[in-house]
């Protein structure tokens, strides 16, 4: 948590995508790699907004 903190993520959405995402995912380095906090696709969806 302290890492999606530091990726300025918001915990609560990350830990929803967390379990909505991680069962459809194969547990592998790339499927992993995409969950991580510092991913693209992870600060696309859970990224603290700039006021």
């Amino acid at each position: 948590m302290e890492t999606a903190k530091y990726n300025n993520i918001v915990v609560k959405s990350y830990i929803e995508l967390l379990l909505t995402k991680m069962p459809d995912y194969n547990i592998e380095s790339e499927g992993l790699e995409k969950l991580m906090p510092w991913s693209d696709e992870v600060k696309k969806l859970c990224t603290i907004p700039n006021k």
